[in-house]
């Protein structure tokens, strides 16, 4: 007898389904001879209809220990946008977690680099 075997169509034409992107990085250790360092900056060098939202986490903790959020601004039509935003204060850890969300669930967007500066 043969198997009955379903597939679910996603993303039809006449589809009303949408979705928020998230993204996270794993731990990135960022310490020097095991010493917390400074998060000066994130440099976001992307493309978007609507805002993009970065988190830093510090030392693993993605549930309590945010230590940086930044919301980067919209780009509709402007093309590629390199925009670097600094923390209101200078946050300290020594490996970080980097969450990015785009604000709107109908949103199209690209990232093509992000980059975190610290202090050395």
């Amino acid at each position: 007898m043969a198997k009955i075997t379903e597939f679910a169509k996603i993303h039809q034409t006449n589809s009303t389904e949408k979705m928020i992107a998230n993204y996270s990085t794993g731990m990135i250790d960022i310490s020097k001879y095991d010493r917390a360092r400074t998060i000066r900056r994130i440099n976001l060098n992307y493309e978007s209809s609507s805002d993009i939202t970065v988190r830093v986490y510090a030392d693993g903790h993605t549930d309590s220990n945010q230590v940086m959020q930044s919301t980067f601004p919209a780009n509709n039509n402007s093309g590629p946008r390199i925009v670097s935003l600094r923390p209101q204060s200078g946050a300290r850890a020594k490996a970080i977690v980097v969450k990015i969300e785009f604000g709107n669930v109908s949103a199209l967007g690209t990232i093509r680099k992000v980059e975190v500066e610290i202090d050395e």
